[in-house]
């Protein structure tokens, strides 16, 4: 409503998120919100990226309900605080779909395709990745870098460069295989954030994050982001700069 006060919509977004987070943690009667928070924030990627604020909003809240003076609250916040307040409620309880912001349809190369060819679909899609699919799914992923290495081993090695030479044995002579994971559909642009993340925590980056429509390595890529990706991604998940 247009005259609703500031306090009353920040106020509605708060319980909105306490709530649900007291419903991640599982906690117990009369847990404080920071407590639900931080235990939440254990298992939650998306929870963990709004930690610092959501701190910040408890005190608010504490000041705007326990400050009143001839029933108006004492404290009443601006206008920004209120959106960004709403803004986080809507991450949590509604998080964006990776697949509404992945790239799609998906350019995939073939373990028969020359290494020519998947030069050439790089180039012309402007794509520094590519799928490698067969009739069991998601084979692996084909990178620039991964093109960059073979090539090394074989100029040190003096060893003659074939550009027919198979995708497949490109991928197989190649010194690091890259890492990459499979969601589904439903997952989360948090939850890719977390993988990107906790493979680099764990000193194994992943290259790509492929949506197949069940999250199964059985099933056709629908969907793709890549390392790159990973500031859109963040836009996307409204994680602040800095925000873990």
């Amino acid at each position: 409503m247009a005259d609703e006060r500031l306090s009353d919509r920040f106020l509605s977004a708060f319980t909105d998120v306490e709530r649900h987070l007291k419903r991640l943690a599982h906690s117990v009667r009369h847990e404080s919100f920071v407590g639900a928070l931080r235990r939440a924030s254990r298992t939650s990627q998306t929870v963990r990226s709004f930690a610092e604020d959501l701190e910040e909003m408890a005190e608010l809240r504490n000041a705007i309900v326990h400050e009143y003076r001839n029933g108006t609250p004492i404290a009443e916040p601006h206008e920004e605080t209120v959106a960004q307040m709403e803004a986080i409620r809507d991450q949590l309880l509604t998080p964006r779909r990776l697949f509404d912001v992945a790239v799609k349809p998906v350019v995939c190369a073939t373990p028969d395709w020359s290494l020519r060819q998947a030069l050439r679909a790089m180039r012309e899609e402007g794509y520094s990745t590519l799928p490698v699919t067969g009739d069991r799914g998601v084979l692996g992923v084909l990178t620039a870098q991964a093109i960059t290495s073979w090539f090394a081993t074989h100029v040190l090695s003096e060893r003659p460069i074939d550009p027919a030479m198979s995708v497949e044995r490109v991928l197989a002579e190649a010194r690091d295989r890259e890492r990459y994971a499979i969601v589904g559909k439903k997952a989360s642009v948090h939850y890719a954030l977390e993988l990107f993340q906790g493979a680099a925590r764990k000193g194994r980056d992943i290259t790509a994050v492929i949506i197949t429509e069940d999250g199964s390595l059985g099933r056709q890529p629908v969907g793709i982001v890549t390392v790159h990706d990973i500031p859109q991604l963040r836009s996307e998940a409204g994680v602040r700069d800095g925000a873990r």
